[in-house]
């Protein structure tokens, strides 16, 4: 017999114009206290949401909601299971309506005031599968009036998904930490993902599934500076990584080719894998962290 578990959800809202009070479903939190499990998945600034508003803030957009988003997971990494992660004054009232917790969470996460964020409560329910059932409310109310349209290649987060599993599966993803920036002379660069083994080693995936050689080559190089300039400027204590996707298009597979070379000359040896060949990354970072 199928384990069953308890959930409650509520939705994340985007209020573009606090005096219309128009808002619009952008996300959804899953909760169950029996699993442990605590999820946010939200969409982002393009389609709808920018079909509905042309004049939104698209970089101020994303930074909220990536903020947003890194509280959760850093939340259920570190705290969701430790006892009494909520005010000792609340829990009772919290955990007795089941409909509330959700909601309660995410406004102790990310209060909503001063900012065009909203969550609202949504309801309760029980499931073989929390990820499958966030995936069916999320569309129910997120992307139930979306247009269709075509299939996107696929970007950066795609290949960084395929690569955080292999960490997730030896249990190194607790020594990730999200977003990291450096100092280059180039100026502040973001980075996916990090972690310290007495240097600083930073992670990013490149996908480079794209329209055209031009744009592959100008890919590679912009990163490869980045890269070179982030190891001269701190003598050698910052190691960029990087995780490559490669091309669909058979067209390109040269062009990759010539890409991957570039940056594995001004980045470092060994620090350039590909998606497909990446276990040998992940072996390496399970080695640094074993000898630090």
């Amino acid at each position: 017999m199928k384990t069953k578990f308890k959930f409650g959800y509520c939705l994340l809202q985007y209020e573009h114009n606090p005096w219309l009070k128009e808002r619009m479903n952008i996300g959804v939190v899953l909760f169950s206290l029996d699993a442990g499990f605590l999820k946010l998945k939200t969409r982002g600034w393009s389609g709808r949401v920018l079909d509905s508003y042309p004049d939104i803030q698209r970089a101020n957009f994303t930074e909220s909601l990536n903020q947003i988003e890194r509280s959760f997971i850093n939340f259920e990494r570190r705290e969701l299971k430790e006892p009494g992660f909520f005010p000792d004054a609340t829990v009772s009232d919290v955990l007795s309506k089941p409909e509330r917790q959700a909601f309660c969470i995410s406004q102790f996460l990310s209060p909503d005031l001063d900012t065009s964020f909203r969550w609202a409560i949504g309801g309760v329910g029980v499931c073989v599968s929390l990820e499958t059932k966030l995936e069916q409310i999320f569309q129910r109310f997120v992307t139930t009036h979306d247009k269709p349209k075509p299939e996107p290649n696929r970007t950066d987060s795609s290949v960084w998904s395929t690569f955080s599993k292999k960490l997730s599966e030896r249990n190194l993803d607790r020594f990730i930490s999200p977003d990291k920036t450096v100092q280059t002379d180039l100026g502040p660069v973001r980075f996916q993902a990090s972690y310290q083994n007495g240097s600083l080693h930073v992670i990013q995936p490149l996908s480079f599934d794209l329209s055209d050689e031009e744009r592959v080559s100008s890919k590679a190089a912009k990163w490869a500076s980045f890269a070179q300039s982030a190891r001269n400027i701190s003598f050698g204590k910052v190691q960029p990584h990087f995780v490559l996707g490669k091309p669909l298009r058979p067209s390109l597979d040269e062009s990759f080719e010539r890409a991957k070379a570039y940056l594995e000359k001004l980045s470092g040896a060994g620090n350039v894998v590909t998606e497909d060949n990446s276990e040998s990354f992940v072996d390496s970072i399970e080695e640094h962290l074993s000898a630090h």
